[in-house]
């Protein structure tokens, strides 16, 4: 018995849900260039250099995490004085 793609999405999100996991959400590089509006080249050389928002590497396809780029905003958030 072969399930399609969709029953077996279907089954994993059950089991997702069953067990309260959350399964983490990815940005792809020209996403996170327009949401933080840095170049998709800047995020390329911080890779490079082992800076900036950490990423993963599934195969030669790079995806950053929705909450390392929250965490990365937040983390750039300048406090400042009210007068």
């Amino acid at each position: 018995n072969t399930r399609s793609l969709g029953e077996n999405l279907l089954i994993f999100e059950t089991l997702l849900e069953r067990n309260s996991m959350e399964f983490p959400k990815f940005l792809t590089e020209k996403q996170v260039s327009l949401l933080i509006k840095q170049s998709q080249k800047t995020l390329q050389q911080h890779r490079w250099k082992n800076m900036g928002i950490p990423f993963h590497k599934f195969g030669g396809t790079v995806r950053y995490s929705d909450k390392d780029v929250l965490e990365y905003m937040n983390d750039c958030r300048v406090e400042t004085e009210i007068t």
